[in-house]
Order: structure tokens, then C-alpha cells, then sequence
């Protein structure tokens, strides 16, 4: 095992208990880079109760900020980041830095580029400051121009575009001043080249960190269940939740398909689904997701826009779930969208899909052991960790 290697980890809220796919990844890449040899700092804001770090990892945490997002529209920063540079982590990364031995600085996520211009104050003030690694979850120029443009409320898109436009900027300043992109699919360090990007792009795809077990065969008793896993804060994720809940509500209840949405959606989000859709179950936030992956027919996967890696896609291959999917979201998977999955280009087609195979149990028994094959093999943290760690090393010796 490689020995040496020191960073700083920014990111924006505690990774290391994960609820959400992006922290699922943040939690991976950090874990891995530890067991790989190196040792550092997670610099984050608290949320909830904090998990036990790994050995090697020290974790200072902030009190999560409470300003209102709103107040975002009266900055030049994009409403996320704004929020999250108001609070005491600014002053957290300045102690950090000017306390030095640190040899690379991640910035986890695209939000936090606000560290930015904190790290370019040190350098002109005489601090001599570490090589910028960004870890990027989507390329986000992309996916917030789609978001803006799928808004059907004529003010709310207009906001949606204005943030849009200052997370571009934002991303586009964390390309220039970062030393190498980290991007969790090929098909987004493909935009970040063709954006303009100079420095070596590194493709970690996310992993799977749970028991590998061989899935068991789905049969006439297995519930005529469809599964959504996802974590439903993001407006972009609740749109696409309504339009696909609308989609579904008839045909689904048609042929007597029941859905369940398992993860992280708040007190009036799960109100508002029990008002509106009743052939729907949530669940909120569950302690392990794939204890609810034992017992259903389909998993699927309904964002229309958007970009980066799917988390729950991987979730459903590993736990023997036959995946339906908008085929454009599929990307870093060795899977045929067309043998593979049930792919569709809209929403409404993936409803078709689903309810056309939901019955056809040669077809759905097929597709979830050729996924389960395929992947198997081929999402293990420690070979992530390990590239990242090299790659780290060569930015530290040539700083």
C-alpha cells in the first residue's frame, strides 16, 4: 500500500452516513482514497447525527447554513452555493490552509466553487496553496440549462434560468483553476473536453458498497411491484416525480401494478404523493435501501433530464431488479439498453414498457440476471480509491 498522500476535502454536507447518491459518492471516493494509504480532512457541514470517520480521516464540521436560498437572486452566486458559503466554513478552510501539509484540495460538487475565491484570497496574501482536484457529480452546465428549460411556470423558469446561467460560471471557473476534473461518467468528461477543459479528466465511476448476493428468480408470487429509490429535495427531482406519478396513476392502476418510492422526501412531499397519487407508497428515509429491493418486479428509473451517474440503476442490478429506464440516463453501465433494460425515450413510454413486462416473467428474469452478470465484476470501490490516490500523487509531486 501506497503511503504519503494528505488532502482537504471540501464538500457540502457530512457524506460519511450517505441518504443521497451524490453522498453515496462522496462517501465511496472518500473511504477508498483513505484505504488506498492516504490520510486527510473532511471539511463539511453537519447533517444529522455524524458517522464514525475512517481511520485516517479527520472530520470538522460546521453548522449547516440557514439562510434562505431566495436571497441567492441578490448574488452572483448560484442559489446553492451561495447558501452554503454562508457559514463558518470559510473561516474552517482558511485555518486549514494556512496551517499547511496538506497536498491536493478536492472541491466535492459544483456548489462548493464558493471556496474559490477564499483560496485565491490566501494566495495573494503570500499562502501557498495545494493543487485543486474538482469532483465533479454532473457536468452541471448541462444539467441546469435542461432543468430551466423543463419549468412550466413562466417566473419560476425564468429564476431557473438566471441560476442556471450562474452555475455555468461557476463551473467554468472551478475548470480554470482546477489542476485535474474528476467526472463519474465517460459521457460527462466528454462534455467537460468539449467545454474547453485543459487539464486530465479522471472517469471513477461510482461503486457498489453493499453484499454481492445472487439474485432469486422472480415469480407468479412476487408482488406486482414497481420500485423508485431516489432522495426527492431537488425541484428537478420533484418535477420529474409529478410528471411520472401523473403518467403512471391509470395504466399502472389499470393492471394492477403498485409503486413504491423508497428514500429521503420531506413531511409535505409525502403528503402531497398520499393526496394526490393513493396507488402510491412512500416510505421516507429507510436505514437500507436494498432491504426493499427483495420484493418487487421492476425498479425504475424515470429522470427525463439531467446527466452524471445513476445510482439506483446500480442498486437494481446488483440487488437482481430488472431495470426500466429513460435510455439517455444509462450512462456507465456495460448494459445493452436494448436486451438489457426496458429503455424508453419519455416518460410515458417507460409507463408502457413497464406495463407491458411487468407480466412477461421469461423477459424480466432474463433482463435482471444479464445486468446482474455484467456488473457484478465491475463496481468495486478499492481499484476507484486507488486511481484516485495515484492520480492525487502525481498533482502533489508536480506542485
Amino acid at each position: 500500500m501506497a503511503s504519503g498522500l494528505r488532502f482537504l476535502w471540501l464538500t457540502k454536507y457530512d457524506p460519511l452516513d450517505p441518504d443521497t447518491g451524490a453522498a453515496n459518492y462522496s462517501n465511496g471516493l472518500i473511504r477508498s482514497l483513505v484505504a488506498a494509504g492516504a490520510t486527510g480532512t473532511l471539511l463539511a457541514h453537519s447533517h444529522g447525527a455524524p458517522a464514525t470517520p475512517p481511520e485516517g480521516l479527520r472530520v470538522v464540521l460546521t453548522p449547516p447554513p440557514t439562510i434562505h436560498r431566495g436571497f441567492s437572486l441578490l448574488s452572483p452566486l448560484q442559489s446553492d452555493a451561495f447558501t452554503l458559503s454562508r457559514s463558518g466554513m470559510a473561516d474552517g478552510l482558511r485555518g486549514e490552509l494556512r496551517t499547511g501539509g496538506y497536498d491536493v484540495v478536492v472541491i466535492d460538487y459544483f456548489a462548493m466553487g464558493w471556496a474559490l475565491d477564499t483560496i485565491r484570497a490566501l494566495k495573494r496574501q503570500g499562502v501557498k496553496t495545494p493543487p485543486i482536484i474538482y469532483a465533479s457529480h454532473n457536468h452541471e452546465i448541462t444539467v441546469r440549462k435542461g432543468v430551466a428549460g423543463k419549468a412550466t411556470n413562466l417566473l419560476l423558469r425564468q429564476v431557473m434560468k438566471l441560476d442556471a446561467f450562474k452555475a455555468t460560471r461557476m463551473e467554468h471557473d472551478l475548470m480554470r483553476e482546477a489542476a485535474l476534473i474528476v467526472a463519474n461518467t465517460q459521457d460527462d468528461a466528454d462534455l467537460y473536453a468539449a467545454d474547453g477543459a485543459k487539464q486530465p479528466i479522471l472517469v471513477l465511476t461510482p461503486a457498489y458498497d453493499g453484499a454481492i448476493v445472487e439474485p432469486k428468480p422472480i415469480t407468479e408470487g412476487t408482488p406486482k411491484r414497481v420500485i423508485l429509490l431516489g432522495a426527492f429535495e431537488w425541484i428537478a427531482k420533484q418535477m420529474t416525480l409529478r410528471h411520472f406519478l401523473d403518467a403512471a396513476e391509470g395504466p399502472f392502476n389499470a393492471k394492477g401494478i403498485e409503486l413504491l418510492i423508497v428514500g429521503k422526501m420531506s413531511a409535505a412531499s409525502r403528503a402531497e404523493v398520499a393526496q394526490r397519487w393513493p396507488y402510491c407508497t412512500t416510505t421516507g428515509r429507510v436505514p437500507d435501501v436494498k432491504d426493499y429491493l427483495k420484493d418487487a418486479r421492476i425498479g425504475v428509473m424515470p429522470d427525463d433530464v439531467g446527466g452524471g451517474f445513476k445510482h439506483k440503476i446500480l442498486y437494481y442490478a446488483m440487488n437482481g431488479l430488472p431495470i426500466a429506464t429513460i435510455s439517455s440516463q444509462a450512462a456507465g453501465f456495460p448494459l445493452d439498453p436494448d436486451k438489457d433494460m426496458l429503455g424508453a425515450e419519455t416518460i410515458e413510454g417507460l409507463v408502457d414498457a413497464i406495463c407491458d413486462s411487468i407480466d412477461d416473467l421469461p423477459r424480466l428474469n432474463g433482463m435482471k440476471d444479464r445486468a446482474f452478470a455484467a456488473c457484478r465484476d465491475q463496481f468495486g470501490w478499492a481499484e476507484r480509491g486507488q486511481k484516485l490516490y495515484d492520480a492525487a500523487r502525481r498533482l502533489a509531486g508536480s506542485a
